[in-house]
């Protein structure tokens, strides 16, 4: 049985009075896992860009069980973002 994940997440970010749009490549993660698989899913990179400036960010993940980390959890833009999904603690 196969067990697909809808990966949700924020962004938040910090800027002057500015009005900053952010772009992110890929536009969307996906991850699969097999039920009672041994291997977890790969670690995927997202890379997050402002239109201008640096802006400081911070990722948030939902609730307080690990199932879905990112690192860096903070910083300035641009970056890139890895993405970990544990389906185990679900």
């Amino acid at each position: 049985m196969s067990k697909k994940l809808l990966l949700c997440g924020a962004l938040a970010w910090a800027s002057q009075a500015a009005t900053v749009t952010l772009t992110t490549n890929p536009a969307a993660l996906t991850s699969t896992y097999q039920i009672g698989a041994a291997k977890l899913p790969a670690v995927q990179t997202i890379s997050v860009k402002a239109s201008s400036g640096t802006p400081a960010f911070t990722a948030t993940t939902p609730g307080t069980d690990a199932w879905i980390t990112v690192d860096p959890s903070s910083g300035s833009l641009p970056a890139s973002l890895n993405v970990r999904v544990n389906p185990t603690s679900l």
